[in-house]
């Protein structure tokens, strides 16, 4: 998983450097009330990479429509971003 960029500022004759940690621990994440699917495609996504709607429904069990809608979910909220179309299409954390 890729970590948040850091934060490089210059100030006052000297260089501020932030480092942030991973904002996508459950906590965080279930600030958003996700479901249980939700929740565990973030964390696919963050130890795979990526995620695509059929492997969302291959590992819970869903319809590509409760997919879409659970992915589409996650976008929204700005955690995951959508890359490509139609079967091309796949979803990475929004870092």
């Amino acid at each position: 998983m890729r970590k948040p960029e850091p934060k490089i500022e210059i100030m006052s004759g000297g260089i501020c450097v932030t480092l942030f940690k991973d904002i996508y621990n459950e906590k965080y994440l279930k600030s958003f009330n996700y479901n249980d699917r939700q929740l565990k495609a973030v964390f696919y996504v963050k130890e795979n990479d990526k995620i695509t709607n059929s492997e969302y429904r291959d590992l819970f069990k869903v319809s590509e429509k409760t997919a879409f809608r659970d992915l589409e979910k996650i976008v929204q909220l700005n955690i995951i971003k959508k890359i490509g179309e139609k079967k091309e299409t796949f979803y990475e954390l929004n870092v």
